[in-house]
């Protein structure tokens, strides 16, 4: 029952404005529930009082990785990427940790880093490579960068993972992606 969960943590923070672990459970929910603001406020107080971590769950790796997904959301790639290159340096096989520098790196304009990181997080987790958005930005970066076969290609696979998203203002822009991509390729 998430709301219960959500409800014991807020009552467990009421009674200990300094649990750590508790900021975090609570960062995470909020995260879930795209409450973002109030995600980020919790995660960095998490952090704060947890600098060493304190298990696998709550350990520094988990605690940045968290907070830089929530600024990745929010829109604050650069601050997301700083949190999360902490992320990476601390675990090197975090692979979701990888996939979302790729992601801030690529929201940057930052192709050859967000490549890197993208490439790294593929191989270590094959699976990971679920975001139309990143392969968006890296047919746009491509594409600024000149490269327009290696941009077609970026759209084709954004285009591919769209249908998963649901979303069809989504499909419509990637579609004219493709179709813009196509022209320059030519």
């Amino acid at each position: 029952d998430p709301q219960a969960g959500l409800a014991h943590t807020k009552e467990a923070l009421r009674l200990d404005p300094n649990d750590g672990c508790a900021h975090f459970d609570l960062g995470v929910a909020l995260l879930d529930h795209r409450q973002l603001d109030q995600a980020i406020v919790h995660l960095r107080e998490a952090e704060r009082l947890l600098p060493e971590g304190f298990d696998q769950r709550y350990s520094p790796p988990e605690l940045n990785y968290a907070l830089g997904d929530a600024l990745s959301k929010k829109g604050l790639a650069a601050e997301a990427a700083q949190v999360l290159a902490k992320t990476v340096a601390a675990d090197p096989r975090h692979g979701r940790a990888h996939y979302l520098l790729a992601l801030s790196f690529a929201a940057q304009g930052r192709l050859d880093d967000s490549l890197a990181h993208y490439h790294t997080a593929c191989a270590i987790r094959p699976q990971i490579d679920t975001s139309p958005e990143l392969h968006f930005l890296l047919s746009v970066n491509y594409e600024k960068a000149g490269k327009f076969k290696e941009a077609l290609r970026s759209a084709e696979r954004a285009l591919a993972l769209a249908p998963e998203k649901g979303d069809s203002t989504l499909l419509n822009a990637l579609n004219e992606r493709v179709e813009t991509c196509r022209e320059r390729a030519r």
